[in-house]
């Protein structure tokens, strides 16, 4: 295990956090995909049908405007220092590349199996179209529960006033000095 933080550690010093997170994403994504590739090439499980892998690429699909809006919202949360936060963006841009591929493999598996073609090119389509949905959905629930904190606020650095410095604020201070100038105690 430390082999592993260790290296983990030389590549991300190497590439940076973002690439470092976006690699991480995409070897997530093809490891997956294989598991379940040879999951299913050990099951026997039989050529899929053109509509099951359409119906995944829709719900792909749909996924992945989840995924653009959960990822846009972990980009500007305040949750996270720099470093983690270009690691989890990194991260979720590899997933995402992983996603996409995962809709465009369904579509075309779908086309092969309707060409009337069977191989285990339309295992790896399906192994890769489940594995896709099943990671975008993960990035969305991951992205929504670190952006969120735990009273569904987002962001963790909200502004705090102390009770001074809430007197000082302009819009108070400029409400006393109105009524200053009501009153006629105003030196304006």
């Amino acid at each position: 295990m430390r082999w592993v933080r260790r290296k983990r550690a030389a590549v991300e010093a190497w590439l940076g956090p973002l690439w470092s997170g976006a690699l991480s994403g995409a070897t997530a994504f093809v490891v997956v995909a294989l598991g379940f590739f040879w999951a299913a090439i050990l099951a026997g499980i039989p050529s899929p049908s053109a509509d099951l892998l359409r119906d995944l690429a829709d719900f792909g699909g749909a996924l992945f405007i989840a995924y653009s809006v959960a990822f846009s919202a972990a980009a500007i949360s305040d949750h996270w220092d720099r470093a983690e936060r270009q690691s989890w963006i990194g991260f979720g841009v590899g997933i995402g590349t992983g996603g996409l591929v995962a809709i465009g493999s369904a579509i075309a598996t779908a086309a092969h199996v309707e060409a009337g073609h069977s191989s285990a090119l339309d295992l790896a389509g399906l192994a890769a179209a489940i594995a896709g949905t099943l990671m975008l959905a993960l990035v969305v629930l991951t992205f929504a529960v670190r952006t969120l904190d735990g009273k569904g606020r987002s962001g963790r650095r909200e502004a705090q006033q102390l009770p001074e410095a809430a007197d000082r604020s302009p819009g108070r201070d400029r409400g006393r000095r109105g009524a200053r100038v009501l009153r006629g105690d105003s030196d304006l």
